[in-house]
């Protein structure tokens, strides 16, 4: 690849910038997402720009867009992100859907998670298409909806069971390289009392004081948490989250239930988690114990040829040694490493820290090293 033709492209901040501020301008707050129409923006987009693409219906009004290109038979690179942003509570300075550009930042719902990451990837894209860049093997771009809820998007979307030699989730790392996550699973524990007059409490049982005795062990459960640790992921951890119970200060509760994420390490499974929940807390009758969908840990070992490759084009363009870790929250690597099977990283423009607050901001600098980031990593592998 022509390094300085590469520079040239993305001189210019606006290529990236004018990119994002019409994703940010979709109002994709999740619930309830509304994909669809981002979705089919994205795709006409790429179509202008010699990609094959499908609209892939989710349910009513959300969408997934799947993007290809190549003539060769098999995918070198996916570039994955979702569409979704979380709700735009809070004070803000700035309109959330308009994608102010102050000071050398973007600001918006979703600037930084992670429509930042979308648009450098549709850079790269472009780039790779109207340079001829394209060899033997096919890229791949892939926006899910639902990742900010229950990933009713990638869980639609693996059902494709597309193979591509690796993917790049572009989850806001601060331009580091983050090889992996851990899983989680979200758990319900609900007790059950009997209600009576608050001014003869001895005739009933109060749930909420059922449940004070649940949450001291499961206080025990979580310290006993730091003793689970993984090389890459670190420690297994678990928060609770949210309490309800009872109705009028009058009347004793019947019924109190808390809501807990506990984070999972590399082979954790939900049941698991409900088997030494009931270890701590006892076999009470009053107490029943329900887990949702989870979502698996994932890790692509820092010696991993992927990982050794994005450390080299990082280098290459940003000038240091880049930093490899693993990302705090969970997000897609999760079904392409454990469903799918394709080696996976997790790299995008933005930081963490600015997810999901008011006045959320990327700066313009950094989407502009993601696209080129993007560009040769992907162009590297669809050679390879």
């Amino acid at each position: 690849m022509d390094i300085d033709k590469l520079k040239q492209w993305f001189k210019c901040n606006d290529r990236v910038v004018s990119i994002l501020r019409e994703l940010i301008r979709f109002n994709t707050s999740n619930p309830p997402g509304n994909e669809h129409a981002i979705a089919v923006y994205i795709a006409d987009w790429l179509e202008e720009r010699g990609f094959k693409t499908e609209v892939q219906d989710i349910e009513k009004g959300r969408s997934n867009v799947i993007a290809c290109i190549g003539s060769g038979d098999r995918i070198g690179m996916i570039l994955c992100g979702h569409m979704d942003v979380v709700p735009a509570v809070g004070t803000w300075n700035y309109p959330p859907f308009d994608g102010t550009v102050v000071g050398g930042r973007l600001y918006g719902r979703g600037s930084c998670d992670m429509k930042g990451g979308i648009a450098a990837m549709m850079a790269a894209a472009e780039f790779i298409a109207k340079n001829g860049l394209l060899s033997n093997k096919g890229l791949a771009l892939v926006f899910v909806c639902d990742e900010e809820s229950k990933n009713k998007g990638m869980r639609g979307f693996i059902k494709k069971r597309l193979s591509a030699d690796a993917a790049i989730i572009g989850e806001p790392t601060g331009l580091d390289i983050n090889t992996g996550h851990r899983g989680f699973v979200l758990v319900s524990i609900k007790a059950q009392g009997v209600s009576c007059h608050s001014s003869q409490p001895e005739n009933g049982v109060n749930a909420i004081y059922i449940m004070a005795d649940v949450i001291k062990e499961i206080r025990g459960y979580a310290k006993s948490l730091s003793n689970k640790v993984d090389k890459y992921l670190g420690k297994a951890s678990l928060s609770v989250g949210t309490i309800r119970g009872g109705n009028k200060v009058n009347i004793v509760p019947d019924k109190c239930e808390i809501l807990m994420e506990r984070r999972l390490l590399p082979g954790e499974t939900a049941e698991d988690v409900i088997r030494e929940l009931r270890e701590w807390i006892g076999e009470d009758h009053r107490v029943t114990i329900k887990s949702y969908p989870e979502l698996k840990a994932a890790v692509s070992e820092p010696e991993s040829r992927l990982v050794k490759d994005m450390a080299d084009v990082v280098k290459g363009v940003l000038g240091k040694k880049p930093v490899i870790k693993s990302f705090p929250a969970g997000c897609e690597a999760s079904f392409f490493i454990n469903y799918l099977k394709i080696p996976t990283i997790i790299f995008g423009p933005g930081s963490l820290n600015q997810a999901h607050k008011a006045d959320e901001w990327v700066a313009i600098n950094d989407l502009i090293e993601a696209a080129k980031i993007y560009s040769l990593i992907s162009y590297r592998y669809l050679r390879r």
